[in-house]
């Protein structure tokens, strides 16, 4: 650190100004000449130190500002470094007064222009956090508590907790249905929390003209025949004879004629009779097995556009042509004969297939290379022997 005296550099005023500015006693300027240079014919002349000056000045063997500059003044800059000598501080103020804080006192930063050092000064007290106070009232999983939120600072704390409230349930009873669950559920009345517990089977269908009130239906029509009727629209219909001819409105499923999306017929239905399905308007598909080999031309009166599923032989897929009806065919591997059966009658088309011009189901390409040939032929007899 680089040391001036009011901004002035060693000269040969400072030893008159080192005398005044930081009061140095007669011992100290003794002690200064003796460490500087030992000048025994001067010792009598150390008492008067007003004489220093004016004897030094006239001994022309003892270079003065040498002296001066090179032994006293460092000295001098030590002495107050180490706190030997004071300094008589001259201060001014700094632009950087430091506020008080909640927790930490205020001072402002003085600069002395003599020994180049800045000190702190001028302390105000702390101020202390000043609060808000929020009170949170219990709920009934959280506690309640008082929040305390300092004004001035980001410092808080909670005090004054209270247990939670817990929860106060009202319970109601749902009774089962013949499609649901009975079930208890409890309310909270306080934040509205719910669950359900208790619960209770199904009860039985009650059936009233073939219909639950659920929706759901069943029963028979004829003497060989079934019918079951669900909530999503399909209706399956499964027996081994013919199903008779209706009216328009006394088909056992009428009164859910405009549900009914799907209908399946099983295996070993043989007819569709006249108004089956008459009024189905939002019939979407229909299932026809090979089984079926007649279907009365006004079996689906008054239903809208819809698509037959069937085998590439039956008689469904000659009626929906014939009528102008959607349909797509069942496909079923290695069913050559088209009649949703795989057995020895794919073996026999296949060969009339090969030997003649034939038409069979495109199922019979066994091999799916897109051409029936012998190796189809050979990979229904492997079917069926191993399969």
């Amino acid at each position: 650190m680089q040391h001036k005296m009011n901004g002035t550099e060693p000269n040969d005023e400072l030893l008159e100004n080192y005398k005044f500015i930081f009061n140095a006693k007669r011992l100290s300027a003794k002690h200064y000449l003796d460490s500087c240079i030992n000048i025994s014919k001067y010792q009598q002349e150390i008492d008067n130190l007003e004489n220093i000056k004016e004897t030094l000045d006239n001994d022309k063997h003892f270079d003065f500002d040498n002296y001066i500059r090179n032994h006293c003044y460092k000295k001098l800059l030590s002495d107050i470094e180490s706190g030997t000598v004071e300094c008589l501080h001259e201060y001014s103020y700094l632009n950087n007064t430091v506020l008080p804080t909640c927790t930490n006192n205020g001072y402002s930063n003085l600069y002395c222009k003599i020994c180049e050092n800045t000190f702190k000064a001028d302390y105000t007290q702390a101020l202390g956090h000043s609060y808000n106070h929020t009170v949170t009232a219990p709920s009934c999983v959280n506690q309640g508590y008082t929040s305390h939120q300092c004004i001035r600072c980001s410092y808080n704390y909670r005090d004054n907790y209270i247990n939670a409230l817990g929860h106060s349930y009202s319970h109601t009873v749902t009774a089962p249905t013949c499609v649901n669950q009975g079930y208890t559920t409890h309310l909270c009345t306080s934040c509205k929390y719910t669950y359900v517990s208790d619960y209770t089977p199904l009860t039985e269908h009650s059936y009233i003209n073939g219909f639950c009130d659920c929706g759901i239906g069943k029963g028979i029509c004829g003497k060989y025949i079934s019918w079951n009727f669900t909530t999503n629209g399909d209706l399956q219909i499964s027996g081994s004879e013919q199903i008779e001819d209706y009216s328009q409105n006394n088909a056992p499923w009428y009164a859910k004629r405009a549900d009914i999306k799907n209908i399946v017929l099983s295996h070993g239905i043989t007819s569709i009779g006249k108004n089956t399905f008459y009024g189905c308007s939002s019939l979407e598909n229909i299932t026809i097995p090979f089984s079926v080999t007649a279907i009365d031309k006004d079996a689906f009166s008054n239903c809208n556009d819809f698509t037959i599923q069937c085998h590439y032989a039956s008689f469904a897929k000659a009626y929906a042509i014939a009528n102008n009806i959607n349909y797509s065919l069942i496909r079923v591997d290695f069913d050559a004969s088209g009649d949703g059966n795989v057995n020895v009658i794919d073996l026999i088309s296949i060969k009339r297939k090969l030997l003649t011009s034939y038409d069979i189901s495109p199922d019979g390409d066994c091999n799916d290379d897109g051409i029936i040939d012998i190796r189809d032929l050979l990979s229904l007899k492997n079917h069926l022997l191993y399969s």
